[in-house]
């Protein structure tokens, strides 16, 4: 089986993407890539061709584009999921749609993977009466078919097709999920949703922290993290949340992502460091301070661990919602250290947070392994 799998927006879509078309890769199925130019160094290490011919949603994107994500940013503050389907009408996605399309002439794909940002491959499979599957993110979670649809329709018809591009399209032949239904983020019925286990996702060498391991355990651990590389923005939010776990009686890891460390000494039960092994840190973590990246909340749901959510953009705010409508967690928009300490107390000291957390762990064990993924875009491709 040939796969064309696409991805734009960020590295954590790299991620995504990996977990999808690593067992495809093992299956000894061919896989090629489409990347946006500013992903391409990340993708290597999976040992398959990388074409950077997809639109970039970050730094690399073209000045007329560019005009219109401030635009979109600006929409998606008062109306979230009417910013996220304006997207999918960039001019740029027009633009990649031709380059991807040429690419598939090529590599006569029998399947697309597409990542959630990335629409210039829905719009190909369609063209070409290609199956075609989205994985999972912050658009998947909060695009609306309808209006989605509506705004590739003017992309579709350059194409040379006379109708606009009907709802069902988006998601025709389904998409890929790391959640239980139970658990579902996804804020639209999206039709098939093919769910597999999150796996716990490690770098080489990657080890618990040994001061958490020979820790006594008579206090809970509290991990904050709010992102991989965090905008300068955040620095703020994390000195809030330093200052709240200082005056906690906890032990606590604080990541900083690339932002400059707190001034002063710390307290001794409070470690900040650059990056931490995530998932394994969640395995042993009571609360988990999180900005509700869907990548976050997934690895929170694998590891059981109760979540205190302190959203940005695009989806975190739904998904902060939705870890409170869940009874997972709570969350806030004003993170300051008072509202945070308080809310941290809140979540450890009330055990229904943790039962319902390791409900939702039971509930990810008990999907199938993500190798499955393989066998079952198997049976899609040949329909």
């Amino acid at each position: 089986m040939r796969v064309l799998a696409t991805v734009t927006a960020n590295a954590s879509h790299t991620r995504s993407l990996a977990i999808a078309v690593e067992p495809l890769i093992r299956a000894g199925h061919e896989v090629v890539i489409a990347s946006s130019p500013d992903l391409e160094p990340l993708l290597g290490s999976l040992g398959v061709p990388v074409h950077p011919v997809v639109p970039s949603l970050g730094p690399l994107i073209g000045p007329v584009d560019r005009a219109a994500v401030d635009v979109i940013l600006e929409v998606a503050r008062a109306d979230l999921a009417k910013g996220v389907h304006l997207f999918a009408g960039l001019p740029a996605v027009l633009r990649g749609t031709h380059a991807v399309l040429e690419l598939a002439e090529t590599v006569r794909p029998d399947l697309i993977v597409r990542d959630d940002a990335e629409f210039c491959a829905l719009l190909v499979a369609e063209h070409l009466g290609i199956p075609h599957v989205c994985l999972p993110g912050s658009f998947a979670n909060l695009l609306d078919p309808v209006l989605g649809a509506r705004s590739l329709s003017a992309h579709w018809m350059a194409l040379g097709h006379d109708e606009p591009l009907r709802p069902e399209a988006v998601y025709r032949h389904g998409r890929v999920d790391y959640a239980p239904s139970a658990f579902d983020f996804a804020a639209h019925d999206t039709g098939r949703v093919l769910r597999y286990r999150q796996p716990v996702l490690t770098r080489d060498g990657e080890r618990l922290p040994h001061w958490i391991a020979e820790a006594s355990g008579d206090k809970p651990l509290v991990y904050a993290a709010l992102g991989t590389r965090l905008p300068p923005d955040h620095a703020g939010i994390v000195a809030a949340i330093v200052d709240a776990v200082s005056e906690m009686d906890c032990l606590a890891l604080v990541s900083i992502g690339g932002l400059p460390a707190p001034s002063g000494p710390l307290p001794d039960h409070v470690h900040v460091v650059e990056q931490a092994p995530q998932p394994l840190v969640l395995e042993a973590a009571d609360l988990f301070i999180t900005h509700g990246g869907y990548n976050s909340v997934r690895e929170a749901l694998r590891a059981g661990t109760p979540m205190v959510v302190v959203p940005g953009i695009l989806d975190q705010p739904h998904n902060g919602a939705r870890v409170a409508e869940l009874g997972l967690g709570e969350g806030t928009t004003t993170p300051t250290a008072e509202v945070l300490a308080d809310l941290c107390r809140e979540v450890l000291g009330e055990p229904a947070y943790g039962r319902r957390a390791r409900q939702a762990r039971a509930a990810v064990l008990a999907l199938p392994d993500v190798a499955q993924l393989a066998a079952d875009l198997e049976k899609l491709a040949v329909l």
